[in-house]
């Protein structure tokens, strides 16, 4: 665990490499991820920035280094450097949109959210043109019941849309990955 709800936001993290996932716990201990965090990213800097406690749990998904900015620092980096805290501005923003996106998603139904999931998941891969035309790998074994998670539902409920995207071949695992097929085709 990296953080837990509630813990002091006095620091926030650069992922080098790995995946981390970000949610919250109801109080019958239900989970729900809010996000992934992947290579690149730093997650942990509205606490940092608000000088305020975390407001959800963070939990590597996957082996992964993170680099611990301190509160002193990463502010020293911000008033010194601006294209870094406008990118920061913009993340923010970008993230803002994200739950509303994630809050939207919840009326809709699992099969839909899955799809939205797995498309977030494969973000890197479908930046350019050429990544819509073959198949993508989203570098990641992520069990069903934690897929499920990541939609807000349960493995029962999300194994009906599983098997449908994988009878056709639009989704399976290989070699410790999940792949899709061709996004376009």
């Amino acid at each position: 665990m990296v953080f837990l709800e509630g813990d002091a936001g006095d620091s926030c993290f650069y992922i080098e490499s790995g995946l981390i996932r970000i949610f919250c716990m109801d109080q019958s201990g239900k989970e729900m991820t809010f996000s992934l965090r992947m290579k690149g990213e730093i997650f942990g800097i509205s606490e940092v920035l608000n000088n305020s406690p975390r407001k959800a749990c963070a939990q590597t998904a996957s082996a992964s280094v993170l680099y611990a900015i301190n509160r002193q620092d990463f502010e020293a980096m911000l008033q010194e450097h601006y294209p870094l805290a406008r990118s920061v501005i913009t993340l923010l923003g970008r993230r803002l949109r994200q739950m509303g996106d994630l809050v939207r998603r919840q009326n809709s139904d699992v099969a839909n959210r899955l799809a939205s999931l797995l498309i977030s998941l494969a973000y890197e891969t479908l930046r350019t043109t050429e990544g819509w035309n073959k198949p993508c790998e989203i570098p990641l074994n992520i069990p069903q019941e934690q897929l499920a998670s990541m939609v807000g539902s349960t493995s029962p409920r999300s194994a009906p849309p599983c098997s449908s995207f994988a009878m056709p071949g639009l989704l399976w695992h290989q070699a410790g990955a999940l792949c899709c097929s061709t996004p376009l085709k």
